[in-house]
């Protein structure tokens, strides 16, 4: 018996096609629930909270990446273990707000740069999406919090990168410089001067050595402790460039 086949006509009955129809209907109106719910959840960020995530040591600043108007307009953040925002300060032409936007909460980090206000952030350790950085510098009772990784206004540097080649300033007094890179050696009596430019050129464990040329040319070295090998406490001025 012969038979044909009439391409025509559709091959889904009106009843699949409705079904289709209707689940297709309910996805769009899913996504435009999402979009509009999403925006107003307290979670800032769409990642893990700090206190869920495994962290490691590490050693290191999470420092700004630059300044200029290229910045302005974006935002500095800083979290809590819940991952809610603890810290946030908008970016304007003149630099940060240390007192931010975020109700009470303040910031003290390793850096804060008179005039920029441009943070850079102690890391004490990190995880898979987050750095824990100490928002407070205080030698017995340090406040730690947390940055995304890939916060797109910061960079984790070594100590390395961040000191060598830069401006450095100490207290003499307290931090003497040395001939040599042993706590014992002889002191450097003819220390340079605070606007004497004095520059870090290596860095051993705790000790960093300096290098800086008199008024007459002459160029010279010594080594200071650039930290407290205890309570890590950074023990130079900040670094100028």
């Amino acid at each position: 018996m012969a038979f044909t086949i009439n391409f025509n006509r559709p091959v889904v009955s009106r009843t699949l096609r409705s079904s289709i129809e209707r689940c297709w209907t309910d996805r769009f109106a899913f996504i435009l629930l999402c979009l509009c719910v999403l925006p107003a959840c307290k979670i800032d960020v769409q990642k893990s909270p700090p206190k869920s995530e495994e962290f490691s040591n590490c050693s290191g600043v999470f420092a700004f990446r630059n300044t200029g108007a290229e910045n302005e307009g974006d935002a500095v953040k800083i979290y809590d273990g819940e991952g809610k925002v603890w810290y946030a300060a908008e970016f304007l032409e003149e630099g940060f707000d240390s007192r931010g936007d975020a109700g009470p909460n303040r910031i003290k980090p390793l850096v804060l740069f008179a005039g920029d206000y441009v943070p850079v952030f102690r890391c004490v350790s990190y995880s898979r999406n987050w750095y824990a950085v100490i928002v407070e510098e205080d030698e017995k009772n340090p406040v730690i919090k947390y940055m995304l990784r890939n916060d797109s206004l910061f960079s984790w540097q070594s100590w390395n990168t961040y000191f060598l080649g830069k401006w450095i300033r100490f207290e003499k007094n307290e931090n003497p410089l040395r001939a040599h890179i042993d706590s014992d050696s002889a002191e450097i009596i003819e220390a340079p001067d605070h606007d004497t430019p004095t520059r870090a050129t290596r860095i051993n464990e705790d000790r960093m050595k300096l290098q800086w040329t008199t008024p007459s040319g002459e160029t010279h070295s010594g080594w200071i402790k650039w930290r407290d090998e205890e309570t890590n406490q950074v023990k130079v001025w900040f670094p100028y460039s």
